[in-house]
């Protein structure tokens, strides 16, 4: 983990921030310029975590892992000055899957405490060609927008190692969870230009009609891992996650 503390004197909320990189690259190194500015915007303690990658550590590994985070911080509040026992998971891409995942899993199990996920990006449903079916961006943005149709369906292999009887698995694909209606609040960033934006959308409609609190938006005219690029949608994510942590939105 990598732990990074606002200027101004704790206690600090909690936020713990999973990366991406299609479970098979990224490390908290790729995302310490977004954790950075997610520390400056919304004055919270950000937690980068450095969870294992496929095809070395296949699923469920980074899930493990992300679980396994959230439990030691809930052992350790004191030392790390938490303002209550609240904690808010956040991702992107990849990172924005395991946040989705485990929120589902302490939902289930009544600990710890998620209270608000953040999601950008991410892929919530299966992410390999077969999707192209649900899902019309997946073949309209195939190709020539940073991610690529052909890229996701090797990094969806490489993630299961073979065990393509998981991919249906709400710990695989969210939004294949039959209730989330006890999830908490959720911030879900798309991008226009990504193969991946028709699932988020649907996993953020499937989450409203439950009741759960929303905020979503699609960004125009950007494509998947706009947030690793300075750009006027990158500023307006940043300031509208500050937004929807005040509960201003």
């Amino acid at each position: 983990m990598r732990i990074y503390t606002p200027e101004a004197d704790g206690p600090y909320p909690l936020m713990v921030y999973f990366h991406g990189g299609g479970f098979v690259t990224g490390s908290v190194q790729t995302a310490d310029a977004i954790a950075r500015k997610l520390v400056k915007t919304t004055g919270y303690r950000v937690i980068s975590v450095d969870y294992r990658l496929a095809p070395e550590n296949p699923f469920p590994a980074a899930i493990e892992d992300a679980y396994a985070t959230l439990v030691w911080i809930s052992k350790h509040l004191t030392s790390l000055r938490a303002k209550s026992g609240e904690i808010v998971v956040a991702g992107d891409s990849a990172g924005g899957n395991i946040a989705a995942v485990v929120s589902q899993i302490a939902t289930s199990k009544g600990a710890p405490n998620v209270t608000k996920q953040i999601l950008l990006y991410p892929p919530v449903d299966i992410f390999s060609r077969d999707a192209s079916v649900l899902y019309p961006s997946m073949d309209e943005f195939a190709e020539g927008y940073v991610l690529t149709k052909e890229s996701l369906d090797k990094y969806f292999k490489l993630y299961l190692s073979g065990a393509n009887d998981r991919k249906y698995d709400p710990l695989v694909a969210p939004i294949r969870s039959k209730d989330v209606s006890k999830l908490p609040a959720a911030f879900v960033a798309t991008a226009e230009y990504d193969p991946l934006r028709d699932q988020g959308e649907a996993y953020a409609k499937k989450l409203k009609d439950a009741g759960v609190p929303v905020y979503a938006k699609r960004f125009e005219k950007v494509p998947h891992d706009f947030m690793s690029t300075p750009s006027v949608a990158t500023d307006e994510t940043f300031e509208l996650i500050s937004e929807f942590l005040q509960e201003k939105l």
